[in-house]
């Protein structure tokens, strides 16, 4: 759900529905189906058995106020854990996560608080936000393909841009976890963040073992 108080950046329904439409009516992809929901993800696991990739775009869950895609609020937890009831229920998706189904993530959706959701996209995605060390400087950006990345499928049509944004980046990367950097973004003032903070990754891909389609 949208975040109180903020303006078209965090428009998150109208972003998701851009993206459906973009899907279902590209020329190049056919076959597409896609369903929009608004505010958390139900806790009825049968409505992902047959979804071939999931998208979360949503605040975090670490203050009162917002609302994550996926994960309860923290401050209802001890910052570590879950109840037994949400225990079940995001082991249900790791298994549906671990057989196929396609995991992508947005913005703010990836700035986490709680360990064991850290964990989660940790595993699923290959990197993630780290506390005291990823930022997300608000102001004007340059977006280029990653070296190397050019022929990369999800880049399909996609070139350098420039926009004013806030941009989540300095992910944490585990040494053993290989990812593909997809996009690089370079701060350049014009905000809140620290001009001197040089090119980052600002989106990236990661392909789960066992599953060489990602």
């Amino acid at each position: 759900r949208d975040h109180i108080g903020s303006g078209p950046r965090h428009n998150y329904p109208d972003d998701l529905r851009t993206l459906a439409y973009a899907l279902e009516h590209s020329p190049n992809v056919k076959g597409v189906t896609t369903r929009l929901v608004e505010g958390q993800l139900p806790r009825d696991l049968n409505a992902l058995k047959n979804v071939s990739v999931i998208v979360f775009e949503s605040s975090s869950e670490h203050s009162a106020r917002e609302t994550h895609a996926l994960f309860l609020n923290n401050n209802g937890t001890d910052g570590k854990t879950y109840g037994p009831e949400e225990t079940a229920f995001l082991k249900g998706v790791d298994e549906l996560v671990q057989k196929g189904m396609g995991v992508v993530v947005f913005h703010y959706t990836i700035q986490l608080a709680n360990e064991t959701a850290n964990q989660y996209f940790l595993s699923w995605l290959g990197g993630g936000w780290k506390d005291h060390y990823s930022t997300n400087p608000l102001g004007d950006w340059s977006i280029a393909l990653a070296p190397g990345s050019e022929n990369h499928p999800i880049l399909n049509g996609v070139k350098p841009w420039t926009y004013h944004e806030e941009i989540f980046c300095k992910y944490y990367f585990p040494a053993e976890v290989k990812t593909t950097p997809l996009l690089i973004g370079t701060y350049t003032g014009n905000g809140n963040g620290n001009i001197n903070l040089g090119p980052q990754v600002a989106a990236f891909a990661y392909q789960r073992p066992g599953r060489p389609d990602d």
